[in-house]
């Protein structure tokens, strides 16, 4: 079907998940490495079991300051980490450590250029949470709709992982690739993270929208997952644009759902209708008190940044807001 290029705006918003480079996992004391005899990285902590304590790893919270600072982000003064509840196997607490209305980060922004000319894109947010465990399909093709059974390792259950969240201001597949390069391409400068998307210390998420020019309302929210490269993100945003577009003028009403982007195929497919922030239950993590990075602590962050792609740390614009240091003394690793 041929569809008019002049008809339809698209909208994409990016949710980017990195592994952080510490050497252990955000709450407790266990190895962080890649691969590895199954299970073999975890202790009571991580797995879980009645009785334990968290405690943050001091390394994670610089290392989100240092992402937060050179994404122009405004460093919270008070920041709260909330239990996210799921009924998911690939994490033996049954809910994860994260942040949720409170972020470490927040109110930044990385431009980007191209053939499309500049874009300057938001960022919503920069938040610390911790990574899940892997689960292995075995039988069929390898996902859990035609396994015959599936195996839980918890080596990487607990890691720590930092979410960025853009604003909707991305209008291209092409920008949504350019973004990616550059944040890759900034994180690895920074130092934080080995950013190897093949082996998903870098993955990313995209909510795609199609509407008709002139119209206010944005359309329904498509997420695509399993993106494992830059150019995965090209051509899966590129196959959903075109698909929705295609809906659309065939006048089939699109639905806010869950999308997989196959490799081998180019294609997305249906996973889920998607979930709302209430599925999830968020309220404060109890074990844990609220992050409140002193001034000290920030600046010193600041200055320790390397000369970055773009610019160097002196060019860019941060905004740091001063705050008492209330946080509960944290693990450095």
């Amino acid at each position: 079907m041929n569809v008019r290029e002049d008809v339809y705006e698209t909208t994409v918003g990016l949710e980017i998940h990195v592994e952080l480079a510490t050497n252990s996992k955000m709450f407790c004391g266990c190895e962080v490495s890649f691969a590895g005899e199954p299970n073999s990285r975890t202790c009571p902590v991580c797995l879980g079991m009645p009785g334990t304590l968290p405690v943050p790893n001091a390394t994670a919270i610089d290392y989100t300051m240092r992402i937060g600072l050179a994404l122009n982000c405004r460093i919270a003064e008070y920041s709260l980490f909330h239990r996210k509840n799921y009924f998911y196997p690939d994490m033996p607490k049954n809910y994860q450590i994260s942040q949720y209305d409170a972020p470490l980060c927040e109110r930044g922004h990385l431009d980007i250029s191209g053939d499309f000319g500049s874009t300057r894109v938001g960022i919503t947010r920069v938040h610390l949470e911790e990574d899940t465990g892997k689960s292995v399909h075995l039988g069929g093709s390898g996902r859990i709709a035609d396994s015959d059974h599936s195996l839980e390792d918890f080596n990487r259950a607990g890691t720590p992982l930092v979410e960025i969240v853009s604003e909707p201001d991305i209008r291209s597949a092409e920008e949504a690739r350019v973004f990616v390069a550059e944040l890759r391409s900034l994180l690895e400068s920074l130092g934080v993270s080995d950013v190897r998307m093949e082996e998903g210390s870098m993955r990313v998420d995209a909510n795609v929208s199609v509407r008709r020019r002139g119209e206010k309302e944005f359309g329904a929210k498509v997420e695509v997952k399993n993106m494992n490269s830059i150019r995965s993100v090209g051509r899966a945003l590129e196959y959903e644009e075109r698909r929705q577009r295609e809906a659309l003028d065939a006048g089939t009403a699109l639905v806010q759902e869950t999308r997989h982007f196959d490799e081998k195929t180019g294609t997305t497919s249906s996973l889920r209708t998607k979930e709302f922030a209430f599925d999830y239950r968020y309220f404060p993590e109890p074990d844990l008190v609220p992050l409140a990075p002193s001034t000290q602590w920030v600046e010193q962050t600041r200055a320790a940044l390397p000369e970055l792609p773009g610019g160097s740390p002196g060019a860019l614009r941060h905004r740091i807001r001063p705050g008492r240091s209330r946080h509960r003394r944290a693990h450095r690793v």
